[in-house]
């Protein structure tokens, strides 16, 4: 693979990065007003109706493969229950075991490119990967916290959740990747964004919890920012493993806390722990090494 495409990988990677990271933080928020379910409804809501009609507009080409719209709608429910269980952890454990469990999910589809599907990567960049992975795990975590808690790592319910969140993320990802190559890029993303919020709505019902509207224009529109940036995050993921390797696209694009964790920092006031400043540098020092 040649370098500009691999820094063209990079770059998309990097976009996700920004876009998951900053849109978790907004969906967080609307979250505490009209719960989870309705967040998920309506942001990719949203979501969907951007890449519609961008896929429309730019005329972008899309194969109609039987089996590669099957592993996308496979694919899209794996990632969908995983985010369930990820904030269903949120609700009934504690978040400084979830978050750091959970966002590890990267370590599947990398082995599995690597070990699987057979990419070849330069020592370096396996280097930079494990680098970007740790420092992921360490932006998401507070060691001080777990060190409180460690006798209660087994114990604690939202460890269980999420346990299947890494699992259903990671083979999920690894599904997305066949799919693209099946179909392109925008289809899956279509796909995903469709399946998303037919799922909330029936979880909604079935469930027995309240379907909520926004009720200001402050929450609409942070519920539309939410779900477009969503939408470039997966579109760019889409188009970084249709172009470069998939071992060096998931990782970076699983960075995001870093973000979210900076952003909590600069707007909520809130206090980043040691290994979360050292999370987060280690993510900039492994994109430095993916360049070199």
């Amino acid at each position: 693979m040649g370098e500009s495409t691999l820094t063209l990988g990079i770059f998309f990677g990097i976009i996700s990065l920004f876009s998951w990271g900053v849109g978790d933080y907004i969906i967080a928020l609307v979250v505490r007003r009209i719960g989870n379910i309705a967040s998920s409804f309506w942001t990719h809501l949203f979501s969907l109706a951007v890449t519609v009609a961008f896929m429309l507009l730019a005329q972008v080409p899309s194969t109609i493969d039987p089996l590669g719209i099957l592993i996308s709608l496979v694919a899209s429910v794996l990632l969908v229950v995983g985010a369930l269980a990820f904030f269903k952890g949120f609700e009934v454990g504690k978040i400084s075991l979830v978050s750091p469990i959970s966002s590890g999910y990267s370590i599947i589809p990398v082995a599995f490119a690597i070990l699987v599907f057979g990419e070849k990567i330069s020592p370096v960049q396996l280097l930079a990967i494990l680098i970007i992975i740790v420092g992921t795990l360490l932006a998401a975590t507070d060691i001080a916290e777990i060190a409180k808690t460690k006798r209660l790592l087994f114990k604690d319910l939202g460890v269980p959740y999420a346990l299947r969140a890494f699992v259903l993320w990671g083979f999920g990802f690894i599904l997305i990747d066949q799919a693209v190559n099946r179909l392109g890029w925008i289809l899956p993303s279509v796909i995903l964004f469709t399946v998303f919020p037919i799922l909330s709505y029936f979880i909604s019902i079935f469930g027995h919890r309240p379907m909520r509207k926004p009720k200001t224009i402050k929450i609409w529109l942070m519920t539309a920012v939410a779900g477009i940036l969503l939408a470039v995050a997966f579109i760019s993921f889409s188009v970084g493993v249709d172009t470069a390797l998939t071992s060096v696209v998931v990782p970076v694009s699983a960075a995001y806390p870093m973000i979210t964790v900076l952003l909590a920092w600069l707007l909520a006031k809130e206090k980043l722990a040691q290994s979360q400043i050292i999370g987060v540098g280690s993510i900039v020092t492994g994109l430095v090494l993916l360049n070199i």
